[in-house]
């Protein structure tokens, strides 16, 4: 029979989130049942809302109230019992809203004016890797985790398509290539 922490690694969770999973279960929620004389299988709605305002009275922020309710949603799952935590979530949560970014027309002049930063240290081909390169993050938004798992045998120039690995983060896919903005570079391969 799996643990806990072996399910969370099946569903796809990294072994450090699963062990962290793990030992939240283990180490708080169960000794909180426990100080109430529940067993799981007894823990339904008012003991989550009596959970949610016990962690309150401990001065528990929102943010981390939520993680732990997640925790317990996906517990209650592993045993097969009903997902009281699943639909409750506090409110108040502040979420950090990406600022200073860059606009379209700035991410464009960077990618155009790229070439422009070769010195006579740069060998050309690096010069036309690295600008591919910049082109996926600027064109196609790959993030550094999907760019390290690229392999030759995933571009499909003549599909004018890539194949971008899933990540721990992100689902495998197909993107569609634009042309203009990477034939100069197809001559590297």
């Amino acid at each position: 029979m799996e643990n806990y922490r072996e399910w969370l690694i099946n569903k796809g969770f990294g072994s450090n989130t699963a062990a962290d999973y793990n030992k939240f279960i283990e180490k708080k929620f169960k000794l909180y049942l426990h100080t109430l004389l529940l067993s799981i299988e007894e823990f339904e709605h008012e003991q989550l809302m009596q959970y949610i305002r016990h962690r309150k009275a401990e001065g528990v922020g929102a943010k981390t109230i939520n993680l732990e309710l997640k925790k317990i949603s996906y517990y209650l799952d592993f045993k097969g019992l009903p997902n009281v935590a699943e639909p409750i979530r506090l409110k108040g949560v502040q979420r950090r809203i990406p600022h200073d970014l860059f606009t379209e027309k700035q991410l464009d002049n960077i990618y155009q004016k790229f070439p422009e930063s070769k010195n006579h240290w740069t060998h050309e081909n690096t010069l036309k890797t690295y600008h591919l390169i910049l082109g996926l993050r600027i064109y196609q938004g790959l993030q550094e985790q999907e760019l390290a798992k690229l392999e030759i045998n995933h571009l499909q120039l003549d599909k004018g398509k890539i194949y971008v690995p899933a990540t721990k983060r992100t689902n495998k896919r197909i993107l569609d290539l634009n042309p203009f903005k990477y034939c100069h570079c197809t001559n590297i391969f």
